[in-house]
Formats: structure tokens, C-alpha cells, sequence
């Protein structure tokens, strides 16, 4: 591969540079100088990178709008159960969480899927019922809920 580089690189000079006046068949002729060639050389180099750099911003500007939507998911908070056993989701976000199915799940089992559950304003509170699930006294549960937008939230829980 180096061995073409280099010989690409010295027909180039070559073709296009002399250094003071040719001699062909007794006809005097002058030769591109040095200083034009580099010039010539460093102009496309420059384009090249030009290049490379437009792709490389289109490809950058796509993964941090990639980025963006992963940060962007709705923000909820499990802040406890009410008095009847539901557990209590907060909209902790600024985004509104559109009407969807929520997820209920005690220690890593599903115990509930609550559907259209209405949107969620921010600083909103929901209720999801655990279904026939039952917390027992001096127990610890992991409860983890899950719903639309991406809003995901654990909370640990000891009756």
C-alpha cells in the first residue's frame, strides 16, 4: 500500500513540477513550480477534510437527536400506597404522559396492566391497583412501574 502512496506521490511531482526550464527536442518549456503543486495539493486536502467533516456532523447531529429522545422520556416517582393497597405514581416530569397501559410489578412478577389510564399531567397523581396482589406485614417488596412515554419508576416497599 505505502509502495503505490509513494510512487503515486513521485509521478505527481513529477508530471507537474520542474525545477528551472525543460529541454524537450530542443524546445524550451517550463515546468509547474513546486510552490503551485503544493498549493494544488493542500487546496484538495482541505476539500477532503471539508468532506469528511460534513459527514461526520450529519452522523453526530443524528446520534444526539438519538440521544435526546432517551432523555426526553416521561419522569414518574412511585411515592407510596394509599389506604386502599393502590400505589401511587407521581408525574414528576414537565412533559404531559399521554393516555396509555401502565405495568404493575411486585418483585418481578407482572400483578397488573392498567389500560388507558388517562394522561398524566405534570405534578399529577395516578392510582394503580396492585389487582389481587396482597403486601403481607414484615415483608419487603421491590414494586416497579412502568407506562407510557417511558415513564418507569421502582419503589421499595416493608408493610
Amino acid at each position: 500500500m505505502s509502495y503505490w502512496l509513494v510512487a503515486s506521490n513521485f509521478l505527481l511531482v513529477n508530471m507537474f513540477t520542474s525545477i528551472g526550464e525543460l529541454k524537450a527536442g530542443g524546445v524550451e518549456r517550463r515546468g509547474i513550480s513546486t510552490l503551485v503543486v503544493t498549493v494544488v495539493l493542500m487546496v484538495v486536502g482541505v476539500a477532503g477534510a471539508l468532506l469528511a467533516y460534513g459527514v461526520l456532523r450529519g452522523q453526530i447531529r443524528l446520534a444526539g437527536r438519538k440521544m435526546a429522545g432517551v432523555a426526553s422520556a416521561a419522569q414518574v416517582e412511585v411515592i407510596g400506597l394509599d389506604s386502599s393497597g393502590n400505589i401511587i405514581v407521581k408525574n414528576t416530569g414537565t412533559t404531559v404522559i399521554p393516555d396509555g397501559n401502565w405495568e404493575v410489578v411486585v418483585d418481578g412478577q407482572v400483578v397488573n396492566q392498567v389500560t388507558n389510564a388517562g394522561e398524566l399531567d405534570p405534578g399529577e397523581t395516578l392510582a394503580l391497583s396492585p389487582g389481587t396482589f396482597t403486601f403481607q406485614e414484615g415483608m419487603t417488596y421491590v414494586i416497579e412501574v412502568s407506562g407510557p412515554a417511558g415513564a418507569t419508576a421502582q419503589y421499595v416497599y416493608s408493610p
